[in-house]
């Protein structure tokens, strides 16, 4: 099902976008479902939605098939299941941390948000969102979706090559 948890947040949201992810068998995260259908309505991972507002861009821009997603003149490779991979590459400490708290009693730098995109999400171990990413590293939730984000923003994207094409 979908639960929304802060009905006020919600209802004075411009656009709303799902977080989830499912790792593959091995427990590694490597992508994350662009879209999900459920109950007939068409929700869009939380990464996509930031991208298509940070592009002028809307759902109903999207020309979806079962090789991807095209938005103008950007094509955002998936599969069948409209799984994109995300690429991890040259993401390391590029994401700067500001605890919450701070935020909230005022103490960060003046400036520090300014022309930046912000998400929010916890990093404690005892969340349970800490999940391993290719490489043989763990990433918390958000960066995970930072990286999906980062992937699209930098169209960086990976496509898997099919286990019939040879290479010589």
């Amino acid at each position: 099902g979908v639960a929304f948890s802060y009905h006020e947040l919600i209802m004075s949201s411009e656009r709303i976008g799902y977080t989830n992810y499912l790792p593959d068998p091995d427990g590694v995260v490597r992508h994350i479902p662009l879209y999900i259908l459920h109950k007939r309505l068409l929700f869009q991972a939380i990464s996509l939605e930031m991208w298509q507002d940070i592009n002028g861009f809307d759902l109903y821009d999207a020309k979806i098939s079962a090789r991807g997603v095209v938005f103008g003149e950007t094509f955002i490779p998936a599969d069948k299941h409209s799984f994109m991979r995300i690429n991890y590459e040259d993401d390391e400490g590029v994401y700067k941390y500001v605890s919450f708290i701070d935020v909230l009693n005022g103490n960060f730098e003046k400036g520090t948000f300014g022309g930046k995109i912000v998400m929010i999400g916890s990093s404690a171990p005892a969340i349970n969102d800490i999940k391993k990413i290719p490489g043989y590293k763990s990433l918390p939730g958000v960066e995970i979706h930072a990286a999906a984000l980062s992937t699209m923003m930098n169209e960086r994207f990976l496509n898997v090559i099919s286990g019939t094409v040879t290479f010589l």
